[in-house]
């Protein structure tokens, strides 16, 4: 089941990431985050009325403001990405997350993987290398064209930041349940989203209440999605549903090539399509 549902995150994740993009494009991170998150909420209390309240841990509450903290954080990163970068050449920068859990799971969780991270890793090098092709002229060009697109590498770092925040939730669902920590964790993530708001005096910004509808809609698939991961995390392991997960870099240059035409489509579906593969490897090597 974890199987099928994370899966369907990795589809919903790349409809959530157009959907933000298109946002950012006239609105801030900052702002866009805010009510991606707050639109969100609605979504996760129905799910917690259908589950109900659960007995938490002592040390829930502190874990849990780390994991609004880290995922204020990606979050403001990654929007920032999609308003400098292509679709296609951020989202696929994510599937570098379960090769940094090579070693955060294994410190934080205390879970390991097999040798086939290794086939993974050069997976992963290979999609990186082809998203960047003729960019750049000669063998190591795509290298140099990655180290100069700011978003790709945003990404890279946003990457690494969800390495770590994957394994608090995994914590703090273990130590309440997959309805209650997404409520908690969304609040503190929306009221840390609004005081970065306020103190940028960004409610302001005009076209606000024309672009409701839109804000309305990415919180609410962002609100789906995050229901199905935590149900995902809690019936199996994190860096396989991660792993899965990913195959939003597959959905993403779908998607950047019909919502947004972005270019260069064929060969940055090899280069997603290599990632995944990458993923796959390191997660069930």
């Amino acid at each position: 089941m974890w199987l099928i549902l994370a899966l369907a995150v990795g589809f919903l994740n790349a409809v959530y990431a157009a959907l933000a993009k298109k946002l950012v494009s006239n609105f801030s991170p900052f702002l866009t985050g805010f009510f991606a998150f707050l639109f969100a909420l609605p979504v996760l209390l129905v799910a917690l009325s259908c589950s109900g309240w659960a007995e938490l841990a002592p040390f829930f509450w502190e874990i849990t403001l780390a994991g609004a903290v880290l995922n204020v954080s990606a979050t403001a990163l990654l929007f920032y990405a999609f308003k400098v970068a292509d679709l296609s050449l951020t989202v696929p920068f994510l599937s570098f997350t379960p090769l940094f859990m090579l070693v955060t799971s294994r410190v934080m969780v205390g879970e390991t993987l097999t040798s086939g991270g290794i086939a993974g890793i050069l997976a992963l090098v290979a999609g990186a290398y082809m998203l960047q092709i003729g960019k750049e002229s000669g063998i190591l060009g795509p290298f140099k064209a990655l180290a100069k697109n700011k978003g790709s590498m945003i990404a890279l770092l946003v990457a690494f930041i969800y390495a770590v925040a994957s394994n608090i939730d995994k914590i703090a669902i273990a130590n309440s349940n997959p309805a209650v920590y997404p409520v908690v964790v969304y609040a503190m993530i929306t009221a840390l989203f609004l005081a970065a708001v306020i103190f940028r005096k960004e409610y302001n910004e005009a076209g606000i209440t024309k672009n409701l509808f839109g804000f309305l809609l990415v919180g609410s698939v962002l609100g789906l999605t995050t229901i199905l991961y935590a149900l995902a995390v809690n019936l199996g392991p994190i860096t396989y549903i991660i792993a899965l997960k990913r195959t939003n870099a597959f959905w993403s240059v779908v998607l950047g090539y019909l919502v947004f035409r972005e270019r260069n489509v064929r060969t940055k579906m090899i280069g997603a399509l290599f990632m995944i593969a990458g993923v796959l490897l390191i997660s069930f090597g």
